[in-house]
Formats: structure tokens, C-alpha cells, sequence
């Protein structure tokens, strides 16, 4: 009779133990799988390729990533300790190893620390999140990140070769975000011939026209087209607008359609682009006066002839200093 009640006190003290394990481990699991639903449903997932999201939805997406990793974590840790009392663990004892261990721990792994202390840094940062366009000033990273881990982030570069950085190195280098800009920048610098001066006026107004009526170009943001310095082989225009999306094909179709429709203007008004292939020649006298129109000029053709007459001179390679007559030009 005694040994039956011992047994029967046994077994009702372990199916007791083992009823209230499970239900700890089921309400883990049942908060767990609860805290992935409302990441899924809260999340836009990884973007396409050369898809580029945007400001708003990547600090969202890094606020949702944050917050689900510390959920996991908290989960993760509360069950654990929570189910450690049914085996007569105490609680105090094993906080007070882990601190000694976990002290130990680091010494000895002293790399393994700093990128979970620097993914834990990125995570509550939020510089950036999966399926974001990021760059690294150095021009070293360049790609959409893929992955996110507890020791190294996953970056799939344009040329679909992946890089794998460890998080602490993330942490100490400037990071662009390109995938939160607002606009993306069309700046161009057009050289126009020295010859074409004369109509550069004209050509001006009709490419701030072009560039302020154009439908895919934001009016909130500066559209500028200016003569803005005198290089070494013409004259500098200079263009700078921003498109309304950020995408990378649009991008260049807005950037393409700019460029024609200013190729189309100056061929208009019967000027073309400058290049360091083609210069001209010019005889002018003593005064400035040109002599003759000015003509191409060819690297092959013979010299000009030798003149013993001191009032006409040849320009050719070499720059000459103004003189009065062109300064009035």
C-alpha cells in the first residue's frame, strides 16, 4: 500500500511537471509562431532585382525587422527561463553563470562578439533593410542586400557576384541608403563650340522651356540650364533636373528623352557638340580682324606657308591671348 501511494505521488508530480512544461513550450511557440504572422503581414519582403523601394517603405521594413528580432529574441529567452523552475534550476544561480560565462565567452571569441553586438546595432539603427540599394563611400560595397545575419550581412552586387560583410565592419564605414531618395539627379555639362557662341542665348531659353515643361521631371526640385564656364575645347552648358521616381529604368528613359530633346534643340538653331577631335584655324591680322572664314582644321594637312609679312599670324594648337577687336565679340 505505501509503495503504491509513492507511485501514485511520483507519477501525479511528473505528469504535473510534464503538463506544465508543455504548456510553457506551447505558449512559446504558440507567441513565436504569433510574432513571424504579424512580421509577414507588416512586411513587403525582399525586392525585386534593379527594383528600387523607396524612403518610406525601407524605414518601414527596417522598423518591422527591428522589432520582430527583439520579439523572437524576448520569446526565445522568456520560455527558456520560464521552463528552467520545473527542473529545480535556480534562476539567480543561472543568471549569475551566464554573466561569468558569458564573460568568459567573450575573451576567448572577441570577433563573434563585436558582430552580434554590431547586428544587434544595425537591427536598432535600421541604416538600411532587405532588398535596399546600399553603397559604402569607398566605392567598396555596391549592391541590394539580400540577407541580414547575426554575424555578417549578404550583398548581391551588380554584377551578381554576393559579398559578405561581417556586421561590425557595417557599423564603422558611412553607408548610402539609395534606395531612400526622393528623386534621382539628371546633371549633364554639354561643351559647345566657340564658333556657336554667338547663339547660345537662344539655345539656352528654349532648353529651360524644355526642361520646365517636361512631364517626368519634378517641379518641386530645381531645373537649371546654364552657361556656366569656357572649358578647354568650347563653351560649358550646364543641366541639372530631377526625375519624379527613383527607378532605374525610368531613370534612364527621362535621362534619354532630356538628351534628345537638347541634341534636337541645338541642331535647331544649327550648332552642334564640342569635342577635342575637331578644332578650327583662323587667320586674323595684327588688329584681330579675321582674314578668312574659319575652316576645320586637320592634324594631317601641311603647315601654312610660310609669310614674311608681320600682319597675319595662324592660330592653331596653341591658345592665343585675346586681342582687342575679339574681346568686343
Amino acid at each position: 500500500a505505501v509503495l503504491s501511494t509513492k507511485s501514485s505521488k511520483l507519477v501525479i508530480y511528473y505528469s504535473t511537471a510534464m503538463l506544465n512544461l508543455s504548456l510553457k513550450i506551447c505558449v512559446g511557440l504558440f507567441l513565436y509562431a504569433a510574432v513571424n504572422e504579424l512580421i509577414t503581414r507588416s512586411s513587403r519582403g525582399i525586392a525585386r532585382k534593379s527594383d528600387i523601394l523607396g524612403a518610406e517603405t525601407s524605414r518601414q521594413e527596417s522598423q518591422v525587422l527591428a522589432v520582430g528580432q527583439m520579439a523572437r529574441v524576448l520569446v526565445v529567452v522568456a520560455t527558456g527561463l520560464s521552463c528552467l523552475p520545473v527542473f529545480h534550476i535556480n534562476l539567480g544561480t543561472v543568471l549569475s553563470f551566464c554573466g561569468m560565462g558569458g564573460l568568459a565567452i567573450s575573451l576567448l571569441s572577441k570577433g563573434v562578439v563585436v558582430n552580434l553586438i554590431g547586428s544587434l546595432t544595425i537591427y536598432l539603427t535600421q541604416p538600411f533593410t532587405l532588398g535596399d540599394w546600399i553603397q559604402t563611400l569607398n566605392g567598396e560595397v555596391d549592391g541590394w542586400v539580400q540577407s541580414m545575419g547575426p554575424y555578417h550581412t549578404v550583398v548581391m552586387q551588380w554584377d551578381r557576384r554576393p559579398v559578405y560583410i561581417p556586421n561590425s565592419r557595417l557599423t564603422q564605414v558611412q553607408i548610402i541608403n539609395a534606395s531612400r531618395m526622393t528623386n534621382r539627379r539628371i546633371l549633364q555639362e554639354m561643351p559647345v563650340r566657340f564658333a556657336d557662341l554667338a547663339k547660345i542665348d537662344l539655345v539656352l531659353d528654349d532648353i529651360r522651356d524644355f526642361i520646365e515643361t517636361h512631364k517626368d521631371l519634378d517641379p518641386e526640385q530645381h531645373r537649371h540650364a546654364r552657361f556656366r564656364q569656357i572649358g578647354k575645347y568650347g563653351a560649358i552648358i550646364w543641366v541639372s533636373c530631377y526625375t519624379k521616381g527613383i527607378n532605374l529604368t525610368d531613370w534612364v528613359t527621362v535621362t534619354e528623352d532630356v538628351l534628345l530633346g537638347i541634341k534636337n534643340i541645338m541642331f535647331k538653331h544649327g550648332m552642334t557638340f564640342a569635342t577635342s577631335l575637331e578644332r578650327e584655324t583662323k587667320r586674323v591680322d595684327a588688329t584681330g580682324a579675321f582674314l578668312t572664314e574659319p575652316r576645320p582644321y586637320d592634324a594631317f594637312a601641311p603647315g601654312p606657308p610660310v609669310s614674311d609679312a608681320h600682319e597675319e599670324m595662324e592660330v592653331y594648337r596653341k591658345p592665343q591671348p585675346l586681342l582687342a577687336s575679339q574681346k568686343a565679340l
